[in-house]
């Protein structure tokens, strides 16, 4: 039998645990794979940048480690012949690979001269489905137990994150949602929508609560305080508000903008808010960041330097720091007590949304129909989580750092394992 296909020099096999799959790794830059049994092609993999070197197969089956001269170890997975990470950090050709018997990590060899051991993440779980057009928001409540998500459809969904059982669909009072919000205790779920108004829900009886609405504020981003007694929504008219939860009034509204509000966040100590803003339909207008006082609404400072609108932003774990990404592909930080610029991270592509990921140099970041981590302080791509068929929206982290959620115009949810640091050479 011959297994006729590749363009250049054959340099490395792997036959898969079952033997049912032969991998090849050539120098034509292709992984490709082949049925043991007839010697038919199966399918070829592109994604190396040059000569692919070395191929091992994990001890299952359900994921093929590619090294090569890009510098690069890429994660397949041989039942759909789909992408799913991209690994970096050695300086030098690939050389070597090696899953551990469990499959937790992958030891890799280079003409760098050193070994280095990387956590291997699975694929993300099965697709959450049940949406009708675009998800635009996901949540997961405070304890992790379960995952909200909403869209174009008008409902919310509750999900067990265990097991991505459906735990329930919230309907009624509002039109198309494209922001959630939990409180702290996670008795409380708040949604925005393109109504011109935020519904509040008790999560236990998914009994709606309230409708909170005021002029023409049409809800962007909302964001809970510690105590829950206060929420703070951006408006896509152009105004921030700070809602009181017990009597549902407006306890500060800020005047109107001179563009739309499209993110809030709440500094951890609760003394700031910060907000981003853009406009779709101005694209290449420059969006700016504004920082707030959370107790008297009082605009404290605005921080410019995007030079397109601004989809999303975020504090820090500190809070000494704000991180907003946008379209002009640029992942942006600023110094929250100098009110000054404090880097600039060029991206592939503009970036929808973003979460930071504690106690780590990791900024996880939308991507078109992508997710990938974003190392901070290497300043480059370390890796890509996975993809979706559609744009994706929206981010969630879990409360223990150990997932992150997308919401997508494929009309699905998705959960990602967290892909961590690599372990140091």
């Amino acid at each position: 039998m011959s297994l006729d296909g590749h363009r250049a020099a054959v340099r490395d096999v792997a036959v898969s645990p079952d033997g049912r799959v032969v991998a090849t790794a050539s120098d034509d830059t292709r992984v490709r794979l082949w049925s043991a049994e007839t010697g038919e092609l199966v399918t070829t993999l592109a994604g190396h940048a040059a000569m692919v070197w070395c191929l091992e197969f994990s001890p299952a089956g359900r994921t093929l480690a590619s090294g090569g001269y890009d510098d690069q170890v890429i994660l397949w997975d041989p039942a759909t012949g789909a992408l799913r990470q991209r690994i970096t950090g050695h300086s030098e050709v690939v050389t070597a690979l090696a899953f551990t018997p469990d499959a937790s990590a992958i030891i890799t060899g280079s003409y760098d001269q050193t070994l280095r051991r990387w956590k291997s993440r699975p694929d993300s779980v099965a697709p959450l489905t049940g949406h009708e057009g675009d998800v635009r928001a996901v949540a997961f409540s405070p304890d992790g137990r379960l995952l909200a998500s909403a869209g174009h459809d008008g409902t919310i969904r509750l999900w067990n994150t265990e097991d991505g059982r459906p735990l329930g669909v919230i309907q009624g009072g509002i039109s198309g949602i494209r922001t959630l919000a939990f409180s702290p205790d996670g008795g409380l779920l708040a949604a925005g929508s393109w109504g011109r108004s935020i519904g509040l829900w008790e999560v236990e009886s998914q009994k709606p609560l309230a409708i909170l609405k005021h002029e023409e504020h049409d809800p962007t981003g909302l964001a809970f305080s510690r105590d829950g007694r206060r929420l703070f929504s951006s408006g896509w008219d152009g105004t921030a508000i700070i809602w009181d939860v017990e009597s549902r009034k407006v306890a500060f509204a800020s005047p109107k903008q001179s563009l739309p509000l499209t993110a809030v966040t709440l500094a951890p100590d609760e003394q700031t808010f910060a907000t981003s803003s853009g406009n779709w339909k101005e694209p290449g207008r420059p969006g700016e960041v504004k920082l707030w006082n959370a107790a008297t609404g009082e605009e404290l400072a605005a921080f410019h330097g995007h030079t397109a609108m601004i989809h999303c932003v975020r504090y820090s774990g500190d809070g000494s720091a704000l991180y907003s990404v946008g379209r002009d592909a640029s992942l942006r930080a600023w110094n929250v007590a100098e009110r000054s610029p404090a880097g600039v991270h060029r991206l592939p592509s503009g970036g929808a949304a973003l979460v930071l990921i504690p106690d780590s140099s990791l900024a996880a970041v939308t991507q078109g129909m992508a997710v990938i981590l974003w190392d901070l302080e290497a300043d480059r791509k370390v890796a890509e989580l996975g993809r979706h068929t559609g744009n994706i929206y929206d981010l969630a982290l879990s409360p223990d750092a150990s997932a992150i959620a997308t919401a997508s115009q494929d009309s699905s949810v998705r959960r990602w394992r967290l892909v961590r640091e690599p372990a140091r050479p």
